[in-house]
């Protein structure tokens, strides 16, 4: 047994040695000796320079990593001498033997005092555009028989298994994240930036706590933000979640609402990436400034989405948000007149996301106890929204409006080479004072109305939708006046005057019914059949207007009640933003001399009647 005795021993002394020398090494290996070779690899792949200031402190036994300190990476050409990014301090030790065993256990991840500055030239080219390095280029797909084999051999499929992860922490302090845009002056600051994340393992869930602060230039904008949760991390599932959220953010800004706007947002989050991923945020509440919105949705397949969502809210303000929107857009040109609008808008395209539309699935529905939109206010709000490809149908929605109703429906379909869009809409019973009223500031105008809208276009422009409009329009409105109208009381007052009546000096024109029907044809609305039947006058009316060439061509011609005398024209023409309104005074008058001309020349052959008779021989005073 000596030979056993001495191969023993033999081996004693070779674990020692390696022992040893992988002691001696640990010990007396310095990574800082490497500063400059590292600096020359980063030099050489991104073109930039890496600056490794502080001491670098390697480990490898039992935990396998590296602590930097002071350490920053310059901008490309072009963007200045600052630095693109640099951090005081940043650490990431994994355990070694847990490896062996498929298992990654990370010590606490510390980045500490980061400064990040992002950039984008006036040619639109970021920063950061350099970092992506050369292109790898993918792997060759894997034959069928090389999965059966590695299905086949349990070490070869372990190899390929996920990680179980573990995570003792992470930390991030201190944080600051700079935005410049060199083409509109834009700039924005993110800091301080903090995250914790508490000790993540599988089958755990840690707390999460995330606060920052952004203060933007353009628009005058400041933001606090406050993020805490429970994040649940499942690799071997591909399975994320935030559960029992609460998301606070504070705003302050001229372009916000009363110059504020104080959110919170409180739910579940889940994301997985198995089976083509899913989303799922259910139940979930938002609040903004005192307006409430809860409900659930769900998103399933990345590649081909489906949408399944219900939502509720008490109430919506929809010209505050686009009023938001566009105080925030980067747009800043002033508003033109309705006819550079037409002239501009030509040819603006609709970016609709049409690829992702023919593979999106969706079914929803959606309830506003109060809606403002276009300074109408809406209430009762319910419309369900079903999609497949390609095809989106807004059915049913109603609403109540101003003692009245709301019905339609809406089509969207973009299986074609140019989008379709159909709209069926009618409004019966509203107060269309009231209406006017919030719209445009004065009831000029009040009955009971009746509204209906059978529209279809298509097109892949604004004006291309113009043109390709078509279909019907409907309206009725009974037992209504016409109020503070000088134009009504000037035709009051012209009727008075042809036909020899009193005009009265009432503010309001009282009429039993208005009615009409017009037909669209490419953009074209065209209306022969207009009546108003008033107490004192009859009003016709006939013309067009063009909303391609935003135009109108309209007359309205009065006359009295009964059908008899003058009939006064009115015309109406010009463009939308500058209508042109005239009294068609020498017709009229015309009209009037032709009449009391013929009414002259009656009198004065009856006169010429009488005399005859009275001369003639009684024989022939049958021939008058």
């Amino acid at each position: 047994m000596k030979w056993l005795k001495r191969l023993l021993l033999i081996l004693g002394v070779l674990v020692l040695l390696v022992v040893g020398g992988v002691g001696i090494f640990i010990a007396t290996f310095n990574p800082n000796a490497y500063k400059a070779q590292i600096e020359a690899v980063i030099k050489d792949k991104t073109g930039r320079t890496l600056t490794l200031a502080g001491n670098m402190q390697l480990a490898i036994y039992p935990w396998l990593g590296l602590r930097l300190n002071d350490v920053s990476l310059s901008n490309p050409p072009g963007f200045g001498s600052q630095p693109f990014a640099r951090v005081a301090q940043v650490s990431l030790y994994v355990e070694i033997l847990p490896l062996l065993q498929h298992r990654l256990v990370v010590n606490k991840v510390v980045v500490d005092g980061l400064d990040l500055a992002l950039e984008r030239n006036a040619q639109g080219v970021g920063n950061w555009a350099s970092l992506g390095g050369k292109t790898v280029a993918s792997a060759p797909a894997t034959r069928a028989g090389a999965v059966n084999k590695a299905q086949a051999n349990p070490a070869v499929a372990a190899a390929g298994a996920p990680f179980a992860l573990s995570v003792a922490g992470v930390d991030v302090r201190n944080a600051r994240v700079t935005w410049t845009d060199q083409a509109d002056g834009a700039r924005m600051v993110l800091a301080p930036l903090n995250l914790s994340v508490g000790k993540l393992g599988p089958g755990k869930s840690a707390p999460l706590s995330l606060s920052f602060h952004v203060e933007s230039a353009k628009p005058a904008l400041g933001v606090d933000a406050r993020l805490n949760a429970q994040l649940g991390v499942s690799l071997e599932q591909g399975s994320y979640t935030l559960k029992n959220i609460v998301f606070n953010v504070d705003a302050k800004g001229d372009s916000l609402p009363n110059g504020e706007i104080k959110s919170a947002l409180t739910g579940d989050l889940a994301v997985s990436t198995a089976k083509g991923g899913a989303v799922q945020f259910a139940p979930f509440k938002l609040k903004v400034n005192g307006t409430q919105a809860d409900g659930s949705l769900a998103l399933s397949d990345f590649a081909r989405p489906a949408i399944q969502f219900k939502l509720h809210s008490s109430g919506i303000n929809l010209d505050r948000v686009m009023a938001m929107l566009a105080s925030t857009s980067n747009t800043t040109a002033a508003v033109p007149s309705s006819q550079a609008v037409a002239s501009n808008s030509d040819n603006t395209p609709i970016a609709l996301p049409v690829a992702m539309l023919r593979k999106l699935t969706v079914n929803g529905e959606m309830t506003v106890d109060r809606l403002l939109a276009e300074k109408l206010t809406l209430t009762s709000v319910k419309a369900v929204l079903k999609g497949r490809n390609g095809v989106l149908h807004l059915a049913p929605v109603s609403a109540s409006l101003y003692g009245g109703n709301l019905q339609a429906d809406a089509t969207l379909n973009v299986r074609g080479v140019t989008p379709q869009y159909t709209i069926d809409a009618g409004m019966q019973k509203v107060q269309i004072g009231d209406l006017l009223k919030d719209y445009a500031g004065d009831n000029y105008m009040t009955g009971l109305a009746r509204f209906d809208a059978k529209l279809a276009t298509a097109g892949n422009t604004v004006n291309g939708l113009m043109r390709g409009l078509n279909g019907q329009l409907a309206l009725a409105v009974t037992d209504g006046s016409v109020q503070h109208s000088r134009l009504a009381s000037t035709v009051q007052t012209l009727m008075a005057i042809l036909h020899k009546t009193k005009s009265g000096s009432r503010k309001e024109t009282h009429f039993a019914s208005l009615t009409g029907t017009a037909n669209v044809n490419s953009g074209v609305i065209s209306n022969q059949n207009l009546l108003l039947n008033a107490i004192r006058f009859k009003a016709a009316g006939h013309g067009t207007a063009d909303l391609v060439k935003r135009r109108v061509d309209y007359v309205l011609e009065f006359s009295n009640v009964h059908g008899t005398g003058s009939v006064i024209p009115l015309k109406i023409s010009g463009p939308f933003d500058h209508l042109g309104y005239k009294i068609e005074l020498a017709s009229v008058l015309q009209e009037a001399a032709k009449k009391q001309a013929q009414k002259e020349l009656n009198k004065q052959a009856d006169k010429l009647k009488q005399e005859l008779q009275k001369q003639l021989p009684s024989s022939l005073k049958g021939l008058f």
